[in-house]
Formats: structure tokens, sequence, C-alpha cells
């Protein structure tokens, strides 16, 4: 595992010239190659492990199977939860054909099974619901091995004075929970793009202030970023269970966007659904929205239009406008027929701007459209 091909192939030429040395002959159709990021021409995408240019290994479209995981080049939920469920339903149809006591049973569910299966799902996140569907056959299980009703309260089993068996859901958020705090408090690769990711999280949401403090008044917009964000997920979780994460003081400055003086995100929450939200953010990634000042123009009381707009996040100018800027126009304008900001969402401070060098918007047309990137 490696963070580009040069240096997954400058290793495989160390191994390379290992084998030759002890005359090892190594079938490369064994080997998988994970490429993550597709993109790239083909041939940028090959390593090669023999000595022949044409023996080269080329990235598997399906998942491979390592260290007991199963790895793909996009996180898919769906192949995971089938694995878990696999795994669930080889070990039940194991332990159901030996004679097994009551805390045997339990201790080989909460020490063998549980394990395997926060194993296998470290690398995606579910919802407790999903949790509590994957486990309902494993208490339908204990449940017969104590000849009780199926209906009997689940609650009692949790119970240590009674069987003392584990819940899933809380073992798994444990488990995630620390996984993060471990990965945060280390000094390595996995850091880093875990702090990329709460980065990119946060700019979905168009938040200002630090994601690692939960702000409750946009719970559900977290949430809702956190279904594509194991990170952000059990940060979420952890806020839940009362556990916070602090920076250090130069950490959180990175993670806050200062001078913000009017947030959209306080105008979008009123007449536009969170996922929508989240969705404005990914057509945007090279121009993000978190200020209303960044769609004006001018002395910052002109909204900028849908293509100056579309020029800045380099977006094709064609096409119509989106929902989402038709709500900011009817939201923010004095009147539909300007393009002058109401009083109350004009900038209240003086900024340095090249745009009020420029020949403002006719309101004619007579003067074509203009776009400055600083």
């Amino acid at each position: 595992m490696d963070t580009n091909r040069h240096r997954i192939q400058d290793t495989l030429d160390i191994a390379r010239n290992f084998y030759k040395l002890v005359d090892i002959k190594i079938n490369h159709k064994k080997c998988n190659l994970i490429v993550i990021n597709l993109s790239f021409p083909s041939l940028l995408l090959t390593v090669s492990l023999e000595i022949h240019n044409s023996d080269n290994i080329t990235p598997v479209k399906t998942e491979a199977h390592y260290l007991g995981i199963w790895i793909l080049s996009k996180n898919t939920r769906s192949l995971t939860k089938q694995h878990i469920i696999r795994t669930r339903n080889e070990f039940l149809m194991i332990v159901k054909h030996k004679k097994l006591s009551l805390s045997q049973l339990i201790y080989l569910i909460n020490k063998v099974l549980y394990l395997k299966i926060i194993y296998l799902s470290q690398l995606s996140h579910f919802t407790k619901p999903e949790w509590n569907v994957i486990e309902r056959l494993i208490l339908a299980v204990i449940k017969h091995a104590i000849e009780i009703q199926r209906s009997f309260s689940t609650a009692v089993l949790y119970h240590e004075g009674f069987v003392g068996l584990h819940s899933l859901w809380m073992q798994v958020s444990i488990s995630g929970i620390m996984n993060l705090y471990n990965t945060l408090n280390s000094n390595n690769g996995a850091m880093g793009s875990t702090l990329i990711r709460l980065w990119q999280a946060q700019l979905m949401m168009k938040i200002q202030d630090c994601c690692f403090r939960v702000d409750q008044h946009y719970q559900n917009l977290y949430i809702i970023a956190s279904h594509t964000n194991q990170a952000l997920f059990y940060l979420i979780l952890a806020s839940d269970f009362h556990i916070n994460f602090c920076l250090d003081a130069s950490n959180t400055n990175c993670f806050s966007i200062i001078n913000v003086d009017q947030p959209l995100v306080a105008l979008w929450k009123h007449s536009y659904t969170l996922s929508a939200i989240i969705h404005v953010a990914l057509k945007s990634n090279h121009f993000p929205l978190v200020d209303l000042t960044q769609l004006t123009s001018g002395d910052r009381s002109i909204l900028m239009t849908w293509k100056q707009y579309r020029s800045l996040a380099d977006l094709s100018r064609k096409g119509p406008k989106a929902k989402w800027y038709k709500q900011l126009k009817n939201a923010v304008l004095e009147s539909l027929t300007s393009r002058i900001l109401a009083l109350e969402f004009r900038s209240s401070r003086y900024l340095f701007h090249i745009l009020k060098f420029l020949t403002p918007l006719s309101r004619d047309g007579q003067v074509k459209e203009w776009v400055v990137i600083q």
C-alpha cells in the first residue's frame, strides 16, 4: 500500500531483485492491484513484478481479499454488509449443531463473532437500525437456547446479571470512536487523510466553525454529511455519547473559516432541504460556497449572475439556473427586478476588492459580463 504508482513500483523492484537472488518464481496473476483513483490513463495504472514488460499487474475491478477483509477501489457498504451477514450466518450454523452451555455460547458471541464483525466493518459504517437488523438473528438464537419467546425483552439479555450479552451496536460504536481517537493522535498518513476528510465535510456543510464542535442546530446536516464520511460519523457518535474531541488552538484555527458575514447555511436551512445543501457542495468543489459575499460583486451590494458563479466554480456556463440560486435570489434581493441586495444582507465590513474598480453590470445588459479570480 502506498501513495502513488512509482512508490509501489520501487517496492516491487526491490522484491524482484530478492526473488532473482534466491531464485524464486512469483506468479503475478495471483497479485491484486487496487487503485483508488481510476481517472489516470491506463498506462499509468499498471505495475510490473517480472522482468518482462509484458508481465503487468492491472487494477482489479472486483473486490480483493486481504488480511481477512475485502477491499474495493470504491467503498461499497452493501458488499460489506453481505460479508458481515455471511460471517454471522456461518458462525450461527456451527454453534447450532454444537452442545454448548449458555455461558459458552455467550462467550463465543462476545469474544469471537463480534470481534470478527467489527474487524470486517472497519472500512464502512452503518446506523443503529442497520446493526439491529444484523443482530436480530443472533438474539433469536440466544432466546431459543434459553427457551424463551422471541417477544421477550432484548434489554434483559444485555444485563450482566442475567445473560451478559454485549450489545453489537455499542461494541461497534466504541471500536469506531477509539479508532478515530487513535488515528487523530497518530503522526502518519492516516491522520492526514482523516483530517482532510473532516475538512471536506465541513466545506460540504458550509459551516464556518470547527466541525469538531458539533453544533446541535445543524445536527441533521451533520448526519446527512456523515453518510459518506466515516470520520464525521464517529465524530457525531462520540458527541452523542458526550465524548468531545478537542484540538489545540492552532489546529482549531485551521478548521475555522474567518470573516464570514452572511453564512449561506443560515439562509438556506429555512427554505432549502439539508440534503440539497450537501448536493450544492458536490457541484461546486472548485469554488466552495460558505458566505454570501462570495456571490457578490462591486461594492458587495450586487448579487453576481448565474453565469459568473458558474465560471468561478469551473463549471459550464450553459444550462438553466439551479433551484438553490433562484431561492437565494428570492431571499436576499430587494426586488426580483434588480440585482441589488437587501440592506440586511449587504456586507458591513470594508474590504479592498478589485471588483470595485471595474465597470459594474448594467441593468439593460449593454455591458458584457466579467469574472475576476483573485
